[in-house]
């Protein structure tokens, strides 16, 4: 015997309700002396033995009552054939299809996801009228077909097949783990005693998450440990693919660097792998800027699991939001990995303050004189002006109390002096916030001060600690080089061999030995010098990051400025340094997007538009002088927009979620995977026919619910105790009057 809904049995405890009020009324009694009560203490005696027994008999009814009450709240259920007779008792049936991209593969003419909803409309038809059925599909997320469980009537039956009509493949990937969990909790609320959860899929590996045994674990420990209440899993493995099978999917579009201007080039790389099980034919591979062909290249037979990329170089003419778009043509088992698209914000500006510690009135008489030239030099093409990406202001260190650093994507404290407190305080702000920060200390800076306060035994806004410099900046005879050994910072990534420009001509005579905290592990080597020593060493704190060379970043104590690596060298540093600042345009499926504009002008309620059309509202929220949209509608992989509208006009944004390309791997799960999930606590059970699948749902259950005659019980006992009372009340005032007369 087992109870379907154990809370009731709490209910038991209303049981003892009758007692507690019986022993409560005999404390209330007083006794108070009466000289007539001696003529009926006789009487009294002789009838308190009979009195007790009819309180017990009432007492005991009532009992029972509403323990009978709680019993059948609970749903009892006997299992036991001889007592209860045995039948197939109602199930509670959970059906969950797989509409990952993986389920679009064609085969014979047909996906394997119209086949798995096939096999579901057989599942339904051989469930009986009593039994209830949910249909959840399963891709990125988990969503119920129906608002509620349906009961597999006629009626329950045609509206379900209608249902499953309009069920389309996505091109995200499927969460397995979710997914039985999702069904587990649509059954815990089932009447029925009987829970079955069927699994429709292609059995492709990705998905499963073998690789994550605590999300498992703690699915298996979510079930219910009542082997009645508990459901079986069943999956049925459809469709899986064969040695012949060919796909090529277009895995990845790249950018070379992560923040694109006007100002020069860009390398945009689509990427294409065969991840079929057979050698692919040639396809061409077309790239799009917008409506635009950038271009387009055949691609040659590639063997299974091989790439080839397509690299392409473009200049964006205007700035603002955009999507590039790389398709193959022809056609495979599954086209719905044949697109990629990756949305690109072309920046119009990016802000940067430099912090001049040693101005001067000479052209190149400074190092933020330099760091201009860098980022903006005065160039001209076809006697037009070059709209440089950077946009730097300098300024000195009194004058940064009246900025807004919010304003900038990046800092640079170029040979400063001394940092005042609450400079340190607001340059800390804006880096833990995702700002960047570059330190680049020369001869005005306070070594002692720079230490104490701004490295701060490894505490501070700095990665290293400043050691006396070392070397003659007037000896140009004597110095060191950059190394050219291969650094794995992004910032360093066009100076890796064989591309390493002219770094090697980077003559270093004078440096501070940077020294890196043992007591932190968030420090990075940037650069480095041919001696071993760090050049350069970043720090991340917070969002942001902090960047400090051994060296001022003009031509006091090298020669880089002198070199063509400085400007790119400068160039990269900035890219990295603002990266943090800048909203994600490109999402992974389920990666929310939050976004964030100046507040001025912002309206405080933004629409979303899907790849499937439908509109979202979105709800801007405030923060400070920003105002941020976040959407978490992701899942599905495609092309977004985001509509911001003022009484000036609308502005757009594009922004894409990716397909991850593992979907497009068909590796099935194997013998020894299948094994882990069979075995105890999951228990599942794989099946490969849909005929499998319906005797697995037409199990002999031995066993009946009581609840009815439990009812029955409580409403005869009802009548029995409103009987028994009347019986009693009359008799005793019966009794009572005789006793009177008997007196008088």
């Amino acid at each position: 015997m087992t109870a379907l809904n154990p809370i009731m049995l709490w209910g038991l405890l209303a049981a003892s309700i009758p007692i507690l009020i019986h022993l409560l009324n005999r404390r209330r009694h007083r006794v108070i002396d009466w000289g007539a009560m001696q003529f009926l203490l006789a009487s009294h005696t002789s009838r308190n033995r009979r009195v007790l027994l009819e309180e017990i008999l009432v007492l005991a009814v009532r009992t029972a009552m509403l323990a009978a009450l709680a019993l059948g709240l609970a749903r009892l259920f006997i299992q036991n054939p001889y007592f209860a007779g045995s039948g197939a008792s109602a199930q509670a049936v959970a059906i969950v299809v797989d509409t990952s991209l993986s389920m679009s593969r064609e085969v014979g003419g047909t996906t394997v996801l119209q086949r798995g909803l096939a096999a579901a409309r057989q599942l339904i038809d051989t469930l009986s009228s009593a039994d209830t059925v949910t249909v959840l599909t399963a891709s990125a997320t988990v969503v119920p077909v129906t608002d509620r469980s349906v009961y597999a009537t006629d009626e329950g039956k045609t509206a379900l097949q209608a249902q499953l009509a309009g069920i389309e493949p996505t091109a995200a990937s499927v969460d397995m783990v979710r997914a039985i969990d999702t069904a587990t909790l649509a059954l815990a609320d089932q009447v029925n005693p009987v829970k079955q959860i069927v699994v429709i899929t292609d059995g492709q590996q990705y998905g499963w998450h073998l690789d994550e045994p605590r999300r498992w674990q703690f699915l298996a420990e979510s079930l219910p440990t009542d082997k009645t209440a508990r459901p079986r899993i069943t999956v049925l493995r459809l469709g899986s693919p064969d040695e012949s099978l060919i796909n090529l999917a277009v895995t990845s579009i790249t950018l070379d660097r992560p923040i694109v201007g006007t100002d020069r080039p860009v390398r945009i790389t689509a990427t294409i792998t065969n991840t079929g099980q057979a050698a692919s034919s040639a396809r061409t591979i077309h790239v799009n800027v917008g409506e635009r062909r950038l271009g387009s290249r055949e691609v040659l037979a590639l063997p299974p699991g091989a790439s080839e990329s397509l690299t392409l170089t473009h200049q964006f003419k205007t700035s603002g939001s955009v999507v590039i778009t790389a398709t193959l043509a022809g056609g495979d088992p599954i086209p719905l990995d044949d697109r990629q698209s990756l949305a690109v914000q072309v920046a119009r500006s990016l802000p940067v303050l430099l912090i001049d510690g040693a101005p001067s009135p000479e052209p190149l008489g400074s190092e933020t004189a330099y760091l201009t030239a860098a980022l903006a030099p005065t160039h001209r093409t076809r006697d037009a002006p070059v709209d440089y990406l950077f946009a730097a202001r300098v300024v000195e260190v009194p004058d940064v109390d009246r900025i807004d650093l919010s304003k900038f994507r990046a800092v640079v404290l170029a040979n400063v002096r001394y940092v005042p407190d609450a400079l340190l305080t607001r340059l800390r702000d804006f880096v833990e916030q995702g700002g960047g920060l570059l330190i680049t200390p020369g001869d005005q800076v306070d070594r002692t001060d720079f230490n104490q306060r701004l490295y701060a035994q490894g505490q501070g806004l700095s990665p290293v600690r400043l050691a006396a410099p070392v070397g003659d900046a007037t000896a140009r005879e004597s110095f060191e080089i950059l190394s050219d050994a291969a650094i794995d910072h992004p910032i360093m990534r066009l100076f890796a061999p064989p591309a390493t420009m002219d770094l090697s001509k980077v003559h270093v005579y004078r440096w501070f030995p940077l020294e890196r905290s043992t007591r932190t592990a968030s420090t990075r080597l940037v650069a480095s010098l041919a001696n071993g020593q760090p050049f350069a060493v970043e720090q991340r704190l917070g969002r942001g990051h902090v960047i400090c060379t051994a060296v001022p970043w003009d031509i006091a104590w090298t020669n880089l400025p002198a070199c063509k690596a400085y400007v790119v060298l400068t160039h990269e540093l900035m890219y990295y340094l603002a990266e943090p600042l800048l909203p994600r345009w490109h999402l992974s499926p389920g990666q929310s997007l939050a976004v964030s504009f100046d507040a001025d002008g912002a309206p405080p309620v933004g629409q979303v538009f899907d790849p499937d059309g439908t509109i979202h509202a979105v709800t801007g929220q405030r923060n400070g002088s920003r105002m941020t949209y976040p959407y978490r509608e992701t899942s599905a992989p495609g092309v977004y927009r985001l509509v911001l509208s003022s009484p000036q006009g609308s502005t757009r944004y594009f922004f894409t979620v990716g397909l991850d390309p593992r979907e497009s791997d068909l590796t099935s799960l194997d013998d020894e995977a299948i094994e882990r999930l069979t075995e105890p606590p999951l228990s599942l059970a794989f099946l490969e026919t849909v005929d499998q699948a319906r005797r697995a749902l037409s199990v002999e259950s031995p066993g009946r619910e009581i609840w009815r005659w439990l009812v029955l019980t409580v409403l005869l006992l009802a009548i029995v105790e409103v009987g028994l009372t009347r019986a009693i009340a009359r008799n005793r005032h019966g009794d009572a009057s005789a006793e009177v007369d008997r007196v008088a």
